[in-house]
């Protein structure tokens, strides 16, 4: 199928006929983003799955016990370190914690932190951010942290994904963003790429120093294995890839 596909290209540039059809598939690519936007909420009703925004104790405290489990089952972190079996920070205090329920059970979470000022935010705690090149109101930035999804089917965690995302999004009309700053592996950042149909943006970063690195010393399983980068997007681009 890829052979096909490139000899086709191939064929369309020899007569310069590609480009109008790249603009075919890139609009063919943002109807099905935008697609699933709309039915996400109506395809989780019918998976049995709810996504809420956690303000209780109780909700907090299944955020913080998933994300251990989670991180713990992927080597991203040091169980000894966590004896309460929770995974929690200071930063939790100036974020909207979002969590998805299958029957009633955590399935999913996600953060968005929310700051005035760079200390407020874990990516720029973790690099040596390069402020000349990345020049923004942290007021209007937002950093997209702690995602979690437990192990299911890929459709499943897509579709968990996408609507705990939707929930961010909407949240917008309040938090008045300009940006999300996340940090992932490169591989993720294609994922997003693809299924997000949304262009995503490298944060430029100077050598680390050892603040730097104090700060990736809880989660440094999490960065052995997946080598992260600092990353952003416009809310202004999302599905417009």
């Amino acid at each position: 199928m890829t052979n096909k596909f490139y000899l086709w290209q191939k064929f369309l540039s020899r007569f310069g006929l590609w480009k109008s059809e790249s603009k075919i598939f890139s609009s063919l690519r943002k109807i099905k983003f935008w697609i699933r936007v709309f039915l996400v909420d109506f395809v989780l009703k019918l998976k049995g799955i709810k996504i809420i925004e956690a303000k209780t104790e109780e909700e907090k405290e299944m955020i913080y016990k998933l994300r251990y489990e989670i991180y713990k089952d992927c080597g991203y972190i040091n169980p000894e370190d966590f004896p309460d079996k929770e995974l929690k920070d200071e930063d939790d205090k100036h974020s909207i914690n979002y969590l998805a329920l299958e029957n009633n059970k955590p399935v999913g979470t996600v953060r968005l932190i929310l700051g005035n000022k760079k200390e407020d935010f874990p990516t720029f705690r973790m690099w040596n951010i390069d402020f000349n090149k990345f020049s923004v109101p942290f007021s209007k930035i937002g950093e997209i942290s702690k995602l979690c999804i437990v192990n299911s089917s890929k459709n499943k965690k897509f579709w968990i994904w996408l609507g705990m995302m939707k929930k961010i999004y909407k949240k917008n009309k309040i938090t008045n963003l300009n940006y999300w700053i996340f940090f992932s592996s490169f591989q993720l950042r294609l994922e997003i790429n693809k299924k997000f149909n949304t262009p995503i943006h490298s944060i430029p970063y100077l050598k680390e120093i050892e603040k730097n690195l104090r700060e990736r010393e809880i989660m440094k399983g999490y960065f052995k294995i997946l080598n992260p980068l600092p990353f952003f997007l416009k809310i202004e681009e999302i599905g417009l890839f």
